[in-house]
């Protein structure tokens, strides 16, 4: 089984928003496929802001992530959130998601990144265990976040 990340074009689009519109499904949040189109075309446009991926097996899309770069004083430098991660139901359980987790953990030590963070949904164990098994802690802080703009 190969696994690559493909950076994503303008033409993975139509893809990538029927990946999220299926992962966005799974907990009820917002979708909206003109703002996520418009997201997603900003990282294209502006490595700055992160990066967007297809995960392929071989050729076949089965799924997507993004990784969101910030600037941290804590951490002395970049950092990186990853954002969305998703691989769809039929290619669950086949070890992609630690092929892919070694891949962005790879490429980010490559971009200078100091620390990556994500965030895992409370009922997702198998999510939380990857992570954990990659090396991932669960800190004693709260996400916490306050929406500015609709």
């Amino acid at each position: 089984m190969k696994i690559e990340l493909k950076e994503a074009t303008k033409q993975d689009l139509p893809k990538v928003i029927a990946f999220i519109e299926e992962f966005y499904a799974i907990d009820q949040y917002p979708f909206d496929a003109n703002k996520i189109s418009q997201c997603l075309q900003a990282l294209i446009d502006n490595n700055n802001l992160g990066k967007l991926w297809l995960i392929c097996e071989g050729s076949r899309p089965v799924g997507y992530l993004v990784l969101s770069l910030g600037f941290s004083m804590e951490y002395m430098g970049r950092d990186a959130f990853i954002d969305d991660f998703y691989i769809q139901s039929a290619d669950r359980n086949k070890g992609i998601g630690a092929i892919v987790m070694n891949q962005v953990i790879s490429i980010a030590t490559k971009m200078g990144i100091k620390v990556l963070h994500l965030e895992v949904e409370k009922h997702n164990e198998r999510a939380k265990n990857l992570y954990l098994k990659k090396g991932f802690k669960i800190n004693q802080r709260h996400l916490m976040n306050k929406r500015l703009v609709e």
